[in-house]
């Protein structure tokens, strides 16, 4: 084993790397038939750049249910060498960002800030998932579930979201709730999303696993259709009616490169480093 270097590694090296996690993510979900899109700042990226959202540094993607479970099970068995799936039902519950999955280039190190705490880890891609919202009044009940179990999370993982009164609620909700077997909550809530979205087709679809984003309500007809997109020289997928999706989560279609500097996002991975052995 030769001596352990570390170099640390500007945006361009970051989105590089994350380049290399969604081909290889994206390989895997072709072989297998499972469905998936970008999302987020990643559809204005695409639309806008074909590729990156210059100052942004990770690649968002989302899956339906039935999708996002089938690539729960596979990925880790066909992952190229360097790429880990990161889940809490395979790397426990210390660490943990969200209830959501990852995928990691563990060749990498970084230190990100996430709801007002940090952590170390590795870089990353985002793999959310969309689960059927029956009804509106599941919808509130469902989100008052989620935002309860997260709980759990923010005080395990030192995470302070939200300011004020928000931020005190969070805080008294964990201390008052125990710890318990956070796995188990964690998978009981999983359970009752998914029990809720298995053959259904329901009108309404949201991401109930996503902290940030539980709110908004998508029309489940946005998923049913997909294309290829380009992407900083790959071909990946998105829904065919991306500008639908971009108008229900952030409520416009009109999208332009001229952003204000006080209007970029910042970076949230804070440091990276490339290991070698």
């Amino acid at each position: 084993m030769g001596n352990r270097k570390e170099e640390a590694l500007t945006l361009a090296d970051i989105q590089k790397c994350c380049l290399g996690i969604v081909a290889d993510v994206d390989r895997v979900c072709r072989e297998n038939g499972i469905e998936y899109s970008l999302c987020g700042g990643s559809v204005i990226g695409a639309h806008l750049y074909q590729g990156f959202i210059p100052w942004d540094d990770d690649i968002d993607l989302m899956m339906t249910r039935e999708h996002y479970d089938r690539f729960l099970s596979l990925y880790p068995k066909n992952a190229g060498e360097g790429y880990h799936l990161h889940h809490y039902s395979t790397d426990g519950t210390e660490n943990l960002p969200a209830l959501f999955c990852r995928v990691e280039d563990v060749r990498t190190s970084m230190h990100e800030q996430i709801a007002r705490g940090e952590r170390d880890g590795h870089v990353f891609i985002d793999v959310t998932v969309m689960d059927q919202v029956p009804t509106k009044l599941y919808f509130k009940l469902a989100r008052l579930y989620a935002g309860y179990t997260y709980t759990f999370l923010y005080r395990q993982n030192g995470m302070t979201p939200g300011t004020g009164w928000k931020k005190a609620a969070f805080s008294l909700a964990g201390l008052l709730a125990g710890r318990g077997d956070l796995a188990a909550r964690y998978a009981k809530l999983e359970n009752y999303l998914r029990t809720h979205s298995a053959g259904r087709k329901t009108r309404y679809c949201a991401e109930l696993l996503s902290a940030a984003y539980s709110g908004i309500l998508y029309e489940q007809r946005v998923f049913m259709h997909y294309r290829d997109i380009a992407f900083e020289g790959l071909k990946l997928r998105i829904v065919r009616d991306y500008m639908d999706y971009l108008y229900m989560r952030y409520g416009r279609r009109e999208f332009s490169r001229e952003v204000p500097e006080d209007q970029r996002q910042a970076q949230h991975i804070k440091s990276m480093q490339s290991v070698e052995d």
